[in-house]
C-alpha cells in the first residue's frame, strides 16, 4: 500500500494519537470493514481477505472513487450502517434523512457530538463483528 499510494517511510509509521496504531493500518483495517459490510470483500479466515464476485462486478464498472457514499448503494453496507446508528428513544432507524445520514454525505453538518455519537456507534458495530468472527475460528475446546 505504501508504494501504491506514493507514502514515505514517516507517513508510513506515522502513528494514530493513542500512539499504538499507525494510520496507514487503521485506514487499512476500515477499508477491509467498509468493502466486507457491503459484500465487495469476505474473510474466510482471520487475516484473509478474498474479493467477492459482486466485487469484481463492481470494479469492471471502472468506478472513479469508493467511498462511504458509493457503498451506501450496497443493502449489506446500507443496513450495517443503519444498525450502529444510535436511537435516544430505542425506536428502530427510520429510512428519512437522519443526522446519520447527513454525515455519509456532508459531515461538517453534524454537530461534534453527534460526530462523537455516530462513530462510537460505528466503533461498537466493527468491535462486535470482529470480537464474532475471531469466537467463530476458536476451537470449542480452547473456548
Amino acid at each position: 500500500m505504501k508504494q501504491q499510494f506514493g507514502l514515505t517511510d514517516d507517513e508510513a509509521n506515522e502513528l494514530l494519537p493513542c500512539g499504538v496504531k499507525t494510520y496507514l493500518a487503521d485506514r487499512a483495517h476500515w477499508a477491509r470493514t467498509y468493502l466486507s459490510k457491503a459484500g465487495l470483500l469476505e474473510s474466510p479466515r482471520r487475516n484473509q481477505h478474498v474479493i467477492t464476485d459482486k466485487g469484481r462486478q463492481f470494479l469492471a464498472t471502472d468506478p472513479a472513487r469508493i467511498d462511504v457514499k458509493v457503498l451506501a448503494q450496497f443493502d449489506g453496507f446500507a443496513e450495517w450502517r443503519m444498525a450502529s446508528r444510535p436511537h435516544g428513544d430505542g425506536s428502530p432507524p427510520d429510512h428519512a434523512a437522519t443526522k446519520a445520514d447527513q454525515a455519509i454525505i456532508a459531515h461538517d453538518q453534524q454537530t461534534p457530538e453527534d460526530a462523537m455519537a455516530t462513530a462510537q456507534a460505528i466503533l461498537d458495530a466493527a468491535l462486535r463483528d470482529d470480537i464474532l468472527a475471531i469466537l467463530k475460528d476458536i476451537n470449542p475446546v480452547r473456548f
